[in-house]
């Protein structure tokens, strides 16, 4: 995985089972859900996530992890706008939140309506490296589904 193995149990508590409709309407979505980005030609090539649904505030945290390998195709970019998506089609749901440590990608979630509400100074060790943690939040009114035709 790109963000190497200290991020590899991430998924263990998803529930990681069914269609995409089927996670995103699941009865307790304040539990995490994922769903497998697939390619039939290539297989799994990562996951995207949801966690730290707060069902009374209407809001979740979203992330995506992808293979190093297909990294750079926009598979995980597709994946990630379907899911949030997805998530604001729900009566239920206002805002969604991205932590992120990849700087490069701040740029690509603002053209799609997120805003930069914080940064932790060296939060995360990533790969033997101390990074930032951005946090993004974008409104349900805000969102810009914006999909990539992959590379």
């Amino acid at each position: 995985w790109f963000y190497g193995p200290e991020y590899e149990g991430m998924g263990r508590h998803c529930g990681g089972k069914g269609t995409l409709e089927q996670l995103a309407n699941f009865p307790s979505w304040a539990d995490n859900l994922c769903f497998f980005v697939c390619n039939l030609q290539h297989g799994v090539v990562g996951m995207v996530i949801g966690y730290r649904a707060d069902f009374r505030n209407r809001h979740i945290y979203t992330g995506c992890l992808i293979d190093k390998q297909y990294q750079g195709f926009d598979y995980g970019r597709n994946a990630q706008m379907l899911w949030i998506d997805t998530l604001f089609k729900r009566d239920d749901l206002r805002k969604v939140l991205i932590e992120n440590v990849a700087e490069y990608l701040t740029p690509l979630y603002e053209e799609t309506g997120f805003k930069v509400v914080g940064r932790y100074k060296a939060h995360c060790l990533v790969n033997g490296e101390w990074k930032d943690e951005i946090v993004m939040e974008c409104f349900k009114d805000d969102f810009i589904p914006i999909y990539k035709e992959p590379k």
